[in-house]
């Protein structure tokens, strides 16, 4: 975003790192498949807690050499769940970063608009 000159200033920067709506997923990803179905679902909180330790639970169980092949770290990755168009987005984040997420990461995502 800054070579196209789209990012000029902190809360920018913030929103491009972290504002989800800037992801997009195709049709046959795994991330879209779960998107469709929550979608659908009346009471998507019901599951939230259960879902956020499920996907902490992959993220500590995999093997750091799948990281490790792409130049990567687990330990140097911030991992959190997010709900876009949801009041309750940011919660949810930050009550999954903690759980997902080398704690010497945690403190600087939980402040990250500040």
């Amino acid at each position: 975003m800054k070579a196209q000159d789209l990012c000029n200033s902190k809360e920018d920067e913030n929103y491009y790192r972290w504002g989800l709506s800037e992801y997009q997923y195709g049709d046959t990803t795994h991330l879209n498949h779960i998107s469709k179905f929550l979608y659908a679902t009346e009471n998507v909180f019901d599951y939230k807690d259960e879902m956020i330790k499920i996907m902490a639970k992959v993220v500590k169980e995999t093997d750091d050499v799948l990281f490790n092949q792409f130049g990567q770290s687990k330990e140097d990755i911030i991992f959190f769940v997010s709900m876009t168009d949801d009041d309750m987005a940011e919660e949810l984040e930050n009550q999954s970063v903690i759980q997902m997420t080398n704690a010497k990461l945690v403190d600087g995502f939980l402040h990250r608009y500040q």
